[in-house]
């Protein structure tokens, strides 16, 4: 996604500025945060934002193929207490996929979904926008964030017709944790067993799902669990 606002910044000559935590001394047009948590009280007043939040199930699949390639400092160095003095990145890959899934829910994870449900979703200065909404309909969803921006009909013309080369990628976000390749919306379901949804409910709050906007339906389907 920070390709997009990159996209933004270069077309109206503005700063862009990435960063995981949110620093109110930096001055910049656009500040991209790759978390939910920021302290919005350090939010100046007067900023508009874009929240995007995704489907808790597919951060979790989502981290763990992430966290098995990245490159990323944190994830390379040795746990010396923990993991046996492996780093997170050589534990993860040590694991078969049916533990690795659970490793990562428990960890990273949890985290961000957690940060995800604390976040004050009734703030009027940010507009709440979920990755599926790109993914299922782009020009849609991109339209729907630069109106909300409050940028020029011509401004919002302009950018719908210059990030239509995101398009495909929008799930493929370099240097980011969106690592689904495929066409699906929804790849969870190809690594995430009965026993993983069971521990997903003991984790997390019971209205996480509702909470975010999506809902969870189970059924059973040939001796499988299914969650929608």
């Amino acid at each position: 996604m920070s390709s997009i606002f990159k996209e933004v910044a270069k077309y109206k000559d503005w700063k862009f500025y990435k960063n995981t935590e949110f620093d109110p001394k930096v001055k910049t047009d656009i500040y991209f945060v790759r978390k939910s948590n920021i302290d919005l009280e350090k939010i100046p007043p007067d900023c508009k934002g874009v929240h995007l939040i995704r489907n808790p199930y597919e951060v979790v699949v989502s981290g763990y193929r992430y966290h098995l390639i990245t490159r990323e400092k944190w994830c390379r160095i040795p746990k010396r207490e923990r993991l046996g003095g492996k780093t997170y990145q050589e534990y993860l890959n040590s694991l078969s996929p049916d533990e690795g899934i659970t490793f990562e829910m428990i960890h990273v994870a949890y985290s961000t979904i957690n940060s995800m449900y604390r976040w004050d979703y009734a703030d009027e200065r940010f507009l709440n926008l979920r990755l599926e909404d790109f993914l299922e309909n782009f020009d849609k969803a991109l339209e729907k964030t630069l109106r909300f921006l409050s940028f020029s009909e011509a401004d919002v013309v302009a950018l719908l017709q210059r990030c239509q080369k995101f398009k495909k990628g929008v799930a493929v976000d370099k240097g980011g944790h969106i690592t689904n390749k495929s066409s699906k919306v929804y790849t969870y379901r190809e690594y995430f067993k009965p026993h993983h949804y069971i521990l997903f409910d003991r984790l997390f709050p019971g209205d996480l799902m509702q909470k975010l906007g999506y809902t969870k339906k189970m059924s059973w389907l040939k001796g499988q669990l299914w969650v929608e």
